[in-house]
């Protein structure tokens, strides 16, 4: 068989592709509870408060608690170096299968929602 990406056979490639795509799904919505949901407001609220207005540290923190740019990087990095070290875990693949599939649901959702009211989008246009 050919070697494709990195030396990988295209089934192995496949899988790393998988692997990439699901882990990347789970970030987004780990990324999306931390920075955005509502369940998770009173505890940003909480570490929000805790931080002085005046501090620049503190700033750059609170500026952090709500970037989801900034967030995900830090999520990716946790998440992708849990694959890498346990590529193999049951309890780390119901985690991340957990947090893609209710990622995807949203965003189908969301979909759905744009769908539904497009006419209201299209007339501010």
């Amino acid at each position: 068989m050919d070697e494709g990406f990195a030396g990988l056979n295209a089934v192995e490639t496949l899988q790393v592709a998988f692997v990439m795509l699901w882990a990347a799904l789970a970030v987004a919505r780990m990324t999306r509870l931390v920075t955005q949901d509502e369940i998770t407001r009173p505890l940003r609220g909480m570490v929000l408060r805790r931080l002085n207005d005046e501090n620049p540290v503190h700033l750059k923190l609170a500026y952090l608690l709500e970037c989801p740019w900034c967030v995900s990087i830090w999520v990716g990095a946790g998440v992708f170096s849990a694959v890498a070290t346990w590529p193999g875990s049951v309890v780390l693949w119901i985690a991340l299968s957990t947090f893609a599939a209710s990622q995807i649901t949203g965003t189908i959702g969301d979909i759905g929602f744009y769908l539904r009211n497009r006419h209201r989008f299209n007339e501010d246009e």
